[in-house]
């Protein structure tokens, strides 16, 4: 009976090593797939740096349009006057001269701000790919500062609120992934 004991004490002391092997191996597949699916989430966030740098560029493109079509009407009404001339607009006296550098400031700033921000979000980008973490929370920053001012200002449709909301989640939870995914791999470097 000691005999049987000790062979079967034997293959589970000689057994122990394969399980924890195995063990060992399956924890490192699982950690992959963890740092993976942080990966995607990680890269889908990033992604949503392009679509900022896309809705930019059609608002720029739609705001080039309006201002320029806008600014027009405005300078006809004033063409024929004088600079010193005097004109009654929103409820404002102004000096022609004046409202003329007005209009061509708003002109210049329709178009320079969405095209801007749109240059700031590739740059944006283009730093997310290498170093995702300062990258999105630099983004999400921005963009909260940006778009919580021209909310108190002016009041948007529900959908570009929606739409607002789905981009700092998509922010916040690629700056979560990147941030855990970072500790992952951090973890699993040996100590020198």
């Amino acid at each position: 009976m000691s005999e049987h004991s000790d062979d079967a004490i034997a293959d589970e002391q000689s057994s122990a090593p394969q399980r924890s092997t195995l063990a060992a191996a399956e924890d490192r597949s699982q950690r992959r797939r963890e740092v993976a699916g942080l990966q995607d989430d990680t890269a889908r966030a990033t992604t949503w740096l392009l679509v900022a740098v896309l809705v930019q560029l059609v608002f720029g493109a739609i705001a080039y349009s309006w201002v320029t079509q806008h600014g027009d009407a405005q300078l006809a009404r004033v063409a024929d006057l004088a600079d010193s001339e005097r004109v009654l607009r929103s409820g404002r006296e102004w000096l022609v001269a004046d409202y003329r550098a007005v209009i061509e400031r708003d002109r210049l700033l329709g178009v320079a701000i969405p095209f801007g921000v749109a240059g700031i979000f590739l740059l944006l980008y283009l730093w997310a790919r290498k170093s995702p973490i300062p990258a999105l929370i630099t983004a999400l920053f921005l963009f909260l500062i940006g778009h919580v001012a021209s909310e108190l200002l002016v009041f948007s449709s529900i959908l570009v609120v929606t739409l607002k909301a789905l981009f700092c989640f998509a922010l916040v939870k690629g700056i979560s992934s990147a941030m855990v995914r970072r500790t992952i791999l951090n973890a699993q470097q040996p100590l020198a």
